[in-house]
């Protein structure tokens, strides 16, 4: 007798891979000299930074802030118009809505 088991044997192989590449990286973090599979972890980088230059850094405005450059919505007209039911007075009709042909 065969017993045929199914298995999603594509997520077997995606948590080997994973796991591999984890191996990897965590060696070459600890100075393996041999060859090596995976990304390199980061190390850190630590930085001094005084105050002034804290205050400086406040007074420059990021790329990611935005900044338009001149972008609005001037011209923006595309489409129909929207119709106006009725006039200023409250007659209808007045500004091309449906009313009395006069």
């Amino acid at each position: 007798v065969i017993i045929v088991y199914k298995y999603n044997i594509t997520f077997y192989i995606t948590q080997v891979l994973s796991t591999i590449f984890s191996v990897g990286a965590a060696a070459q973090a600890k100075a393996y000299s041999g060859p090596t599979i995976g990304a390199k972890l980061a190390s850190e980088n630590k930085r001094e930074v005084t105050d002034e230059q804290i205050r400086q850094g406040g007074a420059v405005i990021g790329l990611q802030m935005g900044g338009h450059k001149g972008a609005t919505q001037s011209g923006m007209s595309f489409g129909k118009s929207r119709a106006i039911m009725g006039g200023a007075d409250g007659s209808p009709g007045s500004e091309g809505g449906p009313g009395p042909q006069g």
